[in-house]
């Protein structure tokens, strides 16, 4: 089976999304599943539609659909580089089309997991191993998969289908798995997500990841007086906070420090800089949303105690953190990153 390439408008996709699956719904053909999945991926990208604002307006949205527009809403909201977000697309098809293949009544247990029923049809074909390896890695948590060990874009599958599960507006769905489950990193994805669909645009769009640094102030900064430099922390509460932490930990009384001015000359002009330096940098990483984020926050601060100790040179705590966040940067960029663990 090949479907309209050609297609204008997205009832036109949604149709054919529920053609192919009705087409396999009597045959067990894991190559024409890959086929299909790339034609509707192709199909679904070339649509100018806002995926927030399907999900929203869209009341009658068949969950087959549903799942794709939450896949790619989740990796909008990740900062998902293309190619990666059509693999998750793909992920997302091939699952969608092999939970219609009469293999799905052949074993309860394959019901509530569409996506490694997908990965068990597709694994005799030879074209399908990166998709595979997102499909089979999909709900880590029920197969206690170690967090360091799970793939980011298995994540994002997994997620799409926990909330396509049900014919609900996707609102309630989100509301529903807010009541179960009991991680909190995903109680506070849900509720992103829910502020997402209320504000339907990109007001918070990340920096880019070919010009990084064109928004750093760094230079500026790094021989501003005192008192700019609290003029200007004043209005940048992420880039504050960094230093008021650092100057509470070396206050001798312990106490928490919440003046600008007093932590700035508590930590001196030669620290400022390292900590400045971090705080920006890490700020901006963050604004990127990748889904390793933690993992490489963490790898980077094991980075600096590791410089710290092997060298001879010796440097403040904030030095070695700002050179190790500058060494671990790149690892945000690295396509490589969301299509295995």
């Amino acid at each position: 089976m090949a479907v309209q390439t050609k297609v204008n408008t997205f009832k036109q996709y949604q149709a054919l999304v529920l053609q192919s699956s009705r087409y396999l719904s009597t045959r067990s053909e894991p190559d024409t599943a890959l086929k299909l999945s790339m034609q509707l991926t192709a199909i679904r990208l070339s649509l100018t539609e806002n995926c927030a604002l399907l999900l929203q307006s869209e009341t009658d949205m068949p969950a087959a659909v549903q799942r794709i527009e939450i896949i790619l809403l989740l990796c909008r909201h990740y900062q998902v580089p293309e190619k990666a977000l059509q693999l998750a697309v793909r992920a997302g098809f091939c699952s969608v089309l092999c939970q219609a293949m009469p293999e799905q009544a052949q074993s309860a247990r394959w019901q509530a997991y569409p996506a490694l029923l997908a990965a068990h049809i597709l694994k005799q074909s030879p074209q399908s191993s990166s998709l595979r390896l997102i499909l089979a890695g999909s709900y880590p948590t029920e197969r206690k998969v170690a967090y360091w060990l799970q793939n980011p874009l298995s994540l994002i599958l997994t997620q799409a289908e926990y909330l396509s599960s049900q014919s609900l507006p996707l609102s309630q769905q989100i509301g529903l798995r807010i009541a179960v489950t009991k991680s909190e990193y995903e109680i506070a994805l849900l509720r992103q997500l829910l502020q997402r669909l209320g504000q339907l645009d990109n007001s918070d769009l990340a920096p880019s990841t070919e010009n990084f640094s064109a928004d750093s102030r760094f230079t500026e900064l790094y021989d501003a007086e005192t008192k700019q430099l609290e003029q200007y922390l004043q209005q940048q509460p992420e880039l504050a906070a960094p230093v008021l932490a650092r100057a509470s930990q070396l206050n001798r009384q312990q106490q928490q420090i919440s003046n600008l001015h007093l932590a700035l000359n508590l930590l001196g002009r030669q620290q400022i800089p390292f900590i400045l330096a971090e705080a920006e940098l890490h700020y901006q990483l963050t604004r990127l949303k990748h889904p390793s984020q933690a993992v490489w926050q963490q790898f980077s601060k094991v980075m600096a105690h590791a410089l710290a100790l092997l060298s001879a040179e010796q440097h403040s705590e904030a030095y070695w953190q700002a050179v190790s966040l500058c060494l671990c940067a790149p690892l945000w960029f690295r396509y490589n990153d969301y299509s295995s663990p």
